[in-house]
């Protein structure tokens, strides 16, 4: 069995060619995944962006809404210290006028009221 260099030359071509067939596939292959990848990675990249936005907006909005009932609660505590001065206060007038009344009655009345 003899196999003559044309014969020889043809097998490789037809080894070459096969392979060169099995490499492109699998480039073309391993290039399809990686253009995946890059797509899947900048809608992740996007997606984590938008999700930390709306987190930070989130927290800003429980920030503010927290803050607002802290004050709203600071502001009634206020308030009520401020009726209790403004009602101590009356009292204290009203004793005070009735005292003045009661004075200017007893020198001018002479004790008769």
């Amino acid at each position: 069995m003899t196999i003559d260099l044309s014969s020889i030359l043809a097998i490789i071509a037809v080894c070459l060619t096969i392979v060169g067939g099995i490499w492109g596939g699998f480039h073309f292959l391993f290039k399809r995944i990686d253009d995946g990848d890059d797509t899947l990675r900048n809608k992740l990249s996007e997606d984590v962006g938008e999700l930390h936005r709306r987190i930070d907006e989130t927290r800003g909005e429980y920030v503010r809404r927290d803050d607002y009932a802290r004050d709203m609660a600071q502001l009634h505590t206020d308030v009520s210290g401020l009726r209790e001065d403004i009602r101590a206060q009356g009292i204290s007038i009203t004793a005070r006028l009735d005292q003045l009344i009661l004075s200017r009655a007893m020198q001018h009345g002479g004790g008769n009221v």
